[in-house]
């Protein structure tokens, strides 16, 4: 376990997210699936919201406070286009595109040592890697919103 394996898998979610959201508006972002499930725009907040984990992980200031995060909050209800604190989709890929340049930047120096640090009964680098699979996860679900909203695929 070492940070260029957890710089690469952020890297790779960066890239399929970018991709899955090229040529989507905020309105569409909206867009809830049905029968049920949340819209790419929770999704994408989701994402954000579990970075700062990442950040307090790499001593870096979080993407957005906690009142920011409460609409992405896992086991909300879901977004309502004009509800409290939904954020435009422009801004949060603003917000993924920096938190994305300080992560690398943060592990570009982290220490093998500071990946083998424990937090409660894991490893540093064990929770860095379960954030990356848990945004993989996400980011599958940003293709399949894509393809619901009419667009075509975005990844061949």
């Amino acid at each position: 376990m070492n940070a260029d394996g957890v710089s690469l898998q952020f890297r790779y979610t960066h890239f399929v997210l970018k991709k899955n959201l090229e040529g989507t508006t905020h309105e569409e972002s909206l867009h809830r699936p049905e029968p049920g499930g949340n819209c790419l725009n929770w999704v994408l907040g989701h994402i954000l919201l579990n970075r700062n984990d990442a950040h307090r992980l790499l001593g870096l200031e979080p993407v957005w406070t906690e009142v920011e995060n409460s609409p992405y909050n896992r086991g909300t209800a879901g977004l309502e286009p004009a509800g409290p604190g939904v954020r435009t989709l422009d801004s949060m890929i603003t917000d993924l595109d920096r938190s994305q340049e300080q992560i690398q930047a943060a592990l570009a120096t982290t220490t093998d040592e500071r990946l083998a640090a424990t937090e409660g009964d894991r490893t540093v680098g064990e929770l860095l890697y379960g954030l990356t699979f848990h945004e993989s996860y996400h980011a599958g679900q940003t293709g399949i919103l894509r393809r619901l909203s009419g667009k075509e695929g975005s990844l061949k």
